[in-house]
């Protein structure tokens, strides 16, 4: 598997792969509201992760086949890891996920989580930094990882 830095000219795959992902398992978590927001807002929105001044983002490809994405917004938000559903549990979330926090030295990252993410999130250190909140009719868990509290615990041990 490849990681490689995503571009403008990967959009139409990526918004393909999100689409898909997340009418399987996204979608089915949230009212008819919130679905209508998400498609209305959140998948238009995609294409401002090409942006370089502010986002760096991620292609995970297999024998030339887009598998993930993942994107960081000003060196300390993830903003998407989407892992197509036939390559979940393969190591792609992980791949994306490490390649985002590669790029940036700040030691607390933060993220929306989407309810059916939470798990993979606290797998790699991530703990909730609020309850889980509903944005018009968007449901997610506020999440962060502090790096340095990590690495402290980690020494310790």
């Amino acid at each position: 598997m490849d990681i490689l830095k995503a571009t403008q000219s990967d959009s139409e795959d990526i918004i393909k792969l999100v689409n898909d992902v997340s009418e399987i398992d996204v979608l089915p978590h949230f009212n008819a509201k919130g679905q209508e927001q998400y498609r209305r807002s959140v998948l238009p929105d995609l294409t401002t992760t090409f942006d370089d001044d502010r986002f760096v983002s991620f292609k995970a490809l297999e024998s030339g086949k887009l598998l993930g994405y993942g994107a960081i917004r000003d060196n300390h938000y993830v903003t998407h890891i989407f892992v197509a559903k036939d390559a979940q549990g393969l190591g792609v979330g992980r791949a994306l996920l490490n390649a985002l926090l590669e790029t940036t030295d700040n030691d607390i990252i933060t993220l929306r989580s989407s309810v059916n993410a939470v798990d993979f999130y606290q797998t790699y250190g991530f703990q909730a930094s609020g309850e889980e909140s509903e944005f018009k009719g968007i449901r997610f868990v506020p999440m962060a990882l502090n790096r340095e509290k990590q690495l402290r615990t980690q020494t310790a041990s």
